[in-house]
């Protein structure tokens, strides 16, 4: 048997101010989350002879570049940045591959150690020799 009406249930209530509040609260939470999660997965792994950046959650990525001497490093750090310690390089290497390290944890550490594995004067030297 066929009902003669139907009443069904409006969405709008569920569109209570304390929902909508609670909606864009928590969102925005799970956004930061994955980003979190994200960067925490990143990495960069100097070797002597190469760099393997790694990255992903899910979805792993490896890629990996040769990397044996360092011409020069450029540093950038914001004022957020001095108070908690992150900062962003970007490296340019021997060779034709150059990269930026971006949020970067305690980059002047980074730097000396990239800076350390730069051109030095006897070097150079051979270099022009050869």
């Amino acid at each position: 048997m066929k009902p003669e009406y139907v009443a069904k249930k409006s969405i709008a209530k569920a569109f209570t101010p304390l929902t909508v509040l609670f909606f864009w609260l928590i969102v925005p939470t799970f956004v930061i989350l994955f980003r979190i999660l994200a960067i925490k997965s990143e990495s960069f792994e100097f070797y002597s002879d190469h760099v393997i950046h790694k990255r992903g959650i899910l979805n792993k990525r490896e890629d990996r570049k040769p990397f044996f001497r360092v011409n020069g490093v450029s540093f950038n750090q914001s004022l957020l940045g001095s108070i908690f310690n992150y900062g962003s390089l970007t490296v340019d290497g021997a060779g034709r591959w150059d990269f930026a390290l971006e949020g970067i944890k305690d980059p002047r550490a980074l730097k000396a150690y990239l800076e350390g594995r730069g051109v030095t004067e006897a070097s150079f030297q051979n270099i022009i020799h050869e």
